[in-house]
């Protein structure tokens, strides 16, 4: 499969469920949906009971009426691959999506202890991070966001946990389009990699991904901007990582703003791919943006 396939399946994946293949993928995409359902009342305790359990390596004792209530096959929670180091960090990610102060409490009281066994050392971070998440949640304002964010860069971390952390508040902010923060950004990725150049090309991303949100105050037709010139990125690996960024964030969008943009793109590739034929990128770039008006429109 070339790169333009490559980028192509990952902006497709999220709407086809794809986006956690690979090892412990289903049971992550499962986790995620049981998070959403956290939301409702009536399947909120079951949600949030089931993700604990997991997240604590002991699914064996998820209760059956928590299945039930969330349509799940019975047992199937109880299968051993759902006491994987990866699927348990997709509980704790999944509890801190939901911001909901029960699982900010668990977060809140996960200790390295219930890590323990864990040789990867992935899960006291994955819990670091969902903790932040859930708090990053209840803020709403952009302005305020950002400066938990940075605050997060200033905080003092273990030596675990230190590195994912930092790299995710990081992240957030670029993802952001926190203009303020480049100056701080910057630093934080050279005084975490001194010396390499993954600290400057860090750098070159995040601010480029920040150029682009500042283009209009729309997300998504700030973001639909990126594919104005998308000849000319393809022509370049920081071009094409730009394009699947600018992807991954206006798929999970859902606005008129966001739908126009996506059938706006549709439209403007088929016209390029009528005048070159001959051009394969172009094809393979048609062929996966009308799968996802066609996924969208289900």
């Amino acid at each position: 499969m070339n790169h333009a396939s490559l980028i192509l399946l990952a902006i497709i994946a999220p709407l086809l469920g794809m986006a956690d293949a690979g090892p412990g993928g289903p049971q992550c995409t499962m986790l995620n949906k049981i998070g959403a359902m956290a939301a409702a009342e009536p399947t909120r305790s079951a949600a949030l009971g089931v993700l604990e359990q997991i997240a604590k390596g002991d699914n064996q004792n998820i209760a059956a009426d928590w299945e039930k209530q969330l349509g799940v096959t019975p047992a199937d929670l109880h299968h051993p691959v759902y006491s994987n180091v990866v699927v348990r960090e997709c509980a704790l990610r999944s509890l801190g999506r939901t911001g909901l102060p029960e699982a900010l409490d668990f977060l809140r009281n996960f200790s390295l202890s219930d890590a323990a066994g864990d040789k990867s050392e992935h899960l006291w971070p994955a819990a670091q991070i969902a903790l932040r998440e859930a708090l990053l949640s209840g803020i709403t304002d952009a302005g305020s966001r950002a400066a938990f964010l940075e605050n997060v860069l200033n905080e003092p971390h273990d030596a675990m946990s230190k590195g994912a952390v930092m790299l995710w508040a990081l992240e957030e902010l670029c993802d952001a389009g926190a203009t303020s923060a480049l100056p701080r950004i910057r630093q934080t990725l050279s005084d975490l990699w001194t010396g390499h150049p993954f600290a400057q090309d860090e750098a070159v991303f995040c601010e480029d991904r920040v150029q682009v949100l500042t283009r209009d105050p729309d997300r998504a037709r700030a973001l639909g901007s990126v594919f104005g010139s998308i000849a000319s990125l393809e022509s370049t690996p920081e071009g094409k990582r730009l394009i699947q960024w600018a992807s991954l964030q206006l798929i999970p969008l859902h606005s008129p703003s966001a739908d126009a943009e996506i059938e706006r793109i549709a439209g403007d590739l088929a016209v390029q791919a009528k005048n070159f034929p001959k051009d394969g990128e172009l094809a393979e770039a048609k062929k996966f943006i009308d799968a996802i008006l066609a996924a969208r429109r289900k």
